[in-house]
């Protein structure tokens, strides 16, 4: 038996040998490095020699793979040296220090040989964006781990960058994602108070794409999703059948090598999502499902060409196609309101990015759209509303909208020493033209059932169509300058003037100040507190505008009867006609919102990241609408006129809340994610510009939650590389009810409008309960063919996902 002196003397040699091995271990922790190469355009240069100088001056040698980049694993930490050379291209030299159990990236631009020049630049692109609060900037690593289909990724990036997030690409609004193959670089910018900015507190997610550059690239996605594995709605009688088909193809690669690459893209949907009907009629309880097919086709090309060694020409052509069935069926609405619809959209868009004169950073763009819709509906029968049990009818639509729009937009950046004067003039104008025609049979009321089996409705309206046609124009214009001001190495200072104008509304002069900040308070670059405030204007939309020209009383004209017969609302029951209705709008200010708001992001470790921010907003000159020829003791000012729905611009808006937001970049259990929650309050007067109140002679009464009021959102992404090329992404959303409001069903006040709450029933006062979803996606990559050689040869290769 081992004594106890023994055993002390065994501890203490044990210890000994701990502590000596130590240090030798913790020399062992290594980090690694991953270098990317690109030209100008922000193509990858394939085949890139790269010479990586390690501090002992030995060297490693490695050519860049098919997307640009080499891996350096197992590196010591200190300080390294990386060369970069291709044929055509002017050698880079940088260095980068490597830490200890990091990842560190480096990016590389290689400029074409013989056209290099010193640009000037006082301050770059990234001091630019400290000045927008929260700008953050997603990596190639991040990037690969969205989903592959367009549709899902522009999901996800709205979800994470929150409600009302506006996506761009290479600038310009709207349309399609590009395939994710294409995209080179996504950046978030959180509640911006550039004067540059037309909306307010709306987060924008900027996606700059890459040329085709290297060797001819072919990618090929399918996706196909079933709902057998989907919950059953707990309303409907059995979970139904669900369908979505996708496919994409896509090819870029270059025209001219190392000056002009293109890129070709085509996208297929076809699904059938299901819509639950839960319903009471005379005949008892309907419970049924409804499938709602729905077609899409999306071409998109694209152009990008180097004109010289600082300025990029960009051009696209996108066409979209949709067909849509079965449309305005599910909770109380039958299957015979169904109707159809159509759609084709055109954008073309021009751009140029570059620098002239050694240090003016200037962009320009050009977009020309067309939009067609058509719609259809499945039976024009009148339409039949039971309060709160049923509507059966015809959907009663026919007819359609084309328009066209272009958009001029010019930025300029001087930069004068501490300051960066950024100034630009955003123009767009566009014709409109409808045919669409609604309610042409007309609506009958009931209160209840028994009302229905009585014969006895309340309310019956009808659209008059005199002249289906209306054609107009609408020009919007917005000049702004901004100067963002250095005013410490950790302290930056942004101010800037923006002036809108509209065509639609008369006062031309719409004045909009912005300020910002944006500091580091510690050395050690961790911690950024950021905060703006400003003033914004919204747009009077046209689609408001055009109510006014149609129902005018000349081209259509709205028939209201109280107490109409049934199923001829002229003929029996206690006929009480209404002169016609007219919508109209004098005199509109542009709606103005004041905004500010002020957080904290905070680098926590190299893989989580946390950014809070608080905002507070209050609105004026907000549209609501009124009916001025309401009955006042059952006497109408105009007798030879129903409603006048005027739109007024005497309304107020106030909301405020908090936002904040997790993220992380887990590398070592590839893990990538975020989880966001939002705490929020929006007030107003009206749900809609055209929404009349309950009692017009008290429109102040109206004053409740907006109708977009949601007090609660989550939202949870995350996805990991699993084995085998497989990967797995979770998404979890919940967010608190929306408001609605309780009405009786009945038209008390007479003004011809069944909308009349109960007596202290506010608007919006009542919710709906929470609404919680998860989805879980799996995912399968691989290639398919010969694996493509370092240095290219054109080949292209196929990727299948099956998720």
């Amino acid at each position: 038996m081992m004594n106890a002196p023994f055993l002390r003397r065994i501890a203490a040699t044990s210890l000994l040998v701990l502590a000596a091995a130590w240090p030798a271990a913790a020399q062992q922790r290594t980090g690694s490095l991953s270098v990317s190469v690109y030209d100008t355009t922000g193509a990858a240069i394939v085949a890139t020699n790269i010479v990586l100088t390690l501090p002992d001056t030995t060297t490693q040698a490695l050519l860049a793979d098919d997307r640009g980049t080499v891996s350096f694993p197992d590196l010591v930490p200190g300080r390294y040296t990386v060369f970069a050379e291709f044929p055509g291209f002017e050698p880079a030299t940088v260095e980068v220090q490597v830490r200890a159990g990091r990842q560190t990236r480096q990016d590389i631009t290689l400029e074409i040989a013989g056209f290099v020049e010193q640009v000037e630049v006082a301050q770059d692109t990234g001091d630019r964006q400290l000045f927008e609060n929260f700008s953050q900037e997603m990596s190639a690593d991040d990037i690969a781990t969205l989903p592959d289909d367009p549709e899902e990724l522009a999901q996800v990036l709205e979800e994470m960058a929150g409600p009302g997030a506006v996506i761009r690409v290479n600038g310009f609004e709207g349309g399609q994602l590009p395939p994710k193959s294409q995209i080179r670089q996504i950046r978030f910018r959180f509640d911006p108070f550039g004067a540059e900015y037309h909306e307010s507190g709306r987060a924008r997610v900027d996606i700059i794409t890459k040329p085709g550059d290297g060797p001819i690239r072919n990618d090929v996605n399918l996706a196909f999703r079933d709902n057998q594995w989907d919950a059953r709605n707990a309303l409907a009688p059995s979970r139904g059948d669900g369908q979505t088909k996708r496919w994409g193809w896509s090819i870029d690669g270059p025209i001219v090598k190392g000056r002009t690459g293109f890129s070709l893209s085509l996208r297929g949907v076809d699904q059938f999502d299901v819509q639950t009907i839960r319903a009471t009629t005379s005949d008892g309880l309907v419970s049924d499902l409804v499938t709602q097919p729905t077609t899409r086709l999306n071409v998109d090309f694209n152009v990008e060409h180097v004109l010289n060694e600082t300025n990029t020409l960009r051009f696209s052509y996108d066409r979209n196609t949709n067909t849509r069935s079965n449309l305005g069926v599910g909770d109380f609405d039958l299957p015979e309101r169904a109707y159809n619809a159509e759609g084709v959209s055109h954008q073309v868009r021009l751009s140029n990015f570059g620098t002239f004169s050694k240090k003016y950073l200037n962009e320009t763009r050009v977009e020309f759209s067309i939009d067609e819709t058509t719609q259809a509906s499945l039976s024009n029968a009148p339409t039949i509303r039971v309060q709160d049990t049923y509507t059966s009818g015809g959907a009663q639509v026919d007819g359609g909208t084309r328009s066209w729009e272009i958009q001029v937009a010019d930025n300029l950046d001087i930069p004068l020493g501490k300051h960066n004067v950024r100034t630009g003039v955003d123009i767009r104008t566009g014709n409109y033209r409808s045919d669409s025609i609604r309610n042409f049979a007309g609506t009958f009321a009931f209160p209840s059932l028994a009302a229905l089996e009585a014969g006895l409705p309340n309310n019956y309206t009808r659209r008059v169509i005199n002249d289906p046609v209306v054609e107009y124009r609408n020009t919007q214009a917005a000049l702004y300058v901004q100067d963002d001001i250095r005013l410490r190495k950790n302290l930056l200072l942004s101010v800037g003037l923006r002036q809108e104008s509209q065509s639609l509304i008369a006062d031309k002069l719409n004045l909009a100040p912005r300020s910002g900040f944006s500091w580091t308070p510690f050395a050690h670059n961790k911690t950024t507190v950021r905060g703006g405030a400003g003033i914004f204007y919204d747009w009077y939309q046209t689609n408001v505008y055009e109510q006014t020209l149609l129902v005018d009383g000349v081209r259509q004209e709205d028939l209201i009867i109280r107490n109409p017969g049934y199923p001829d609302p002229f003929v029996g029951g206690n006929v009480m006609p209404i002169a016609a209705s007219v919508i109209r709008a004098d005199n509109l200010d542009m709606p103005s919102v004041r905004r500010y708001s002020i957080g904290v992001d905070q680098q926590i470790t190299d893989w989580l990241r946390v950014r809070s921010n608080y905002f507070n907003e209050y609105g004026w000159n907000q549209f609501r609408a009124r009916n001025v020829n309401a009955p006042v003791n059952g006497v109408r000012p105009d007798a030879s006129l129903g409603n006048i729905t005027q739109i007024l611009s005497d309304g107020t808006a106030e909301s405020q809340g908090v936002d904040m937001n997790l993220s992380f970049n887990y590398r070592p259990r590839r893990l990538f994610g975020m989880f966001g929650y939002t705490l929020a309050k929006r007030e107003n007067f009206a749900d809609s510009a055209l929404t009349l109140p309950a009692n017009n002679l008290n429109i102040d009464a109206e004053w409740g939650p907006a109708a977009d009021d949601i007090r609660h959102r989550i939202f949870s992404f995350v996805t990991s590389d699993l084995f085998w090329g497989l990967r797995a992404g979770l998404n979890v959303r919940a967010q608190s009810g929306r408001p609605y409001t309780i009405t009786t069903g009945f038209d008390d006040n007479a003004d011809g409008v069944v909308n009349d709450r109960p007596d202290g029933f506010g608007r919006n006062s009542e919710r709906l309960p929470w609404q919680t979803s998860a989805d879980l996606r799996l995912s399968w990559s691989t290639g398919l063919g010969p694996v493509r050689a370092p240095a290219g040869g054109g080949r292209g290769d196929a990727r299948m996902q099956r998720g």
